[in-house]
């Protein structure tokens, strides 16, 4: 049994190994990698957060299909050139991206990452409108930002999405890491030791 379980595990380590998802390109990349090499540790406000997320998703699903008969679909998988993501609420003409954070509203440290994974699956999926809801995780605060994708855009957007994607996958195959990307959310990251000292090696 244990050779079974070893076998199982090296074969899922390597299929992770492989695979790049919409989540890991659209923020810093060498944060993705770090999380990667070093493991994501999930905090009990992520994990609460994960489940106000799927809970309040189903709940937006039922509630656009009562007030305009609009029917939804929650974590639609997509994938493009190998890369794979899950949009939040996928209605046909447009998609939802959700977010539960302390810091609700365009002000938010990582606002420039959250528009760019909803780009990312409006440019997968064929969609022109998108709207980023970012909630407090008490739900007393919310801030909704309606975007467009024109079309003339959208082949843009995909070349971006396989050119980060490429970048990712060759740091994560040859352990080198990828450029810094360096920006307001450099302050939160729980990698910047590692980021900041790895340009002294």
């Amino acid at each position: 049994m244990a050779k079974a379980i070893r076998s199982t595990i090296s074969r899922i380590s390597e299929k992770k190994l492989k695979e790049i998802v919409v989540s890991e390109i659209a923020t810093c990349l060498r944060a993705s990698y770090y999380s990667i090499i070093y493991g994501k540790h999930a905090t009990e406000k992520m994990v609460y957060g994960l489940d106000f997320h799927n809970f309040f998703a189903n709940q937006l699903v039922y509630t656009i299909e009562q007030m305009y008969g609009v029917k939804c679909e929650v974590e639609k998988e997509v994938e493009y050139m190998g890369v794979k993501g899950r949009i939040d609420v996928y209605c046909g003409d447009f998609i939802v991206e959700l977010k539960f954070t302390n810091t609700v509203g365009r002000e938010n440290t990582f606002y420039q990452h959250y528009v760019r994974q909803l780009m990312y699956y409006m440019a997968m999926s064929g969609v022109s409108k998108g709207y980023l809801v970012m909630l407090s995780f008490e739900m007393d605060k919310y801030f909704v930002d309606e975007l467009y994708l024109p079309n003339n855009n959208r082949e843009q957007i995909l070349n971006e999405i396989v050119e980060r994607a490429s970048t990712l996958l060759k740091s994560k195959l040859m352990q080198i890491e990828p450029p810094q990307e360096k920006g307001p959310w450099c302050g939160f990251c729980r990698y910047k030791t590692a980021c900041f000292n790895s340009k002294l090696i």
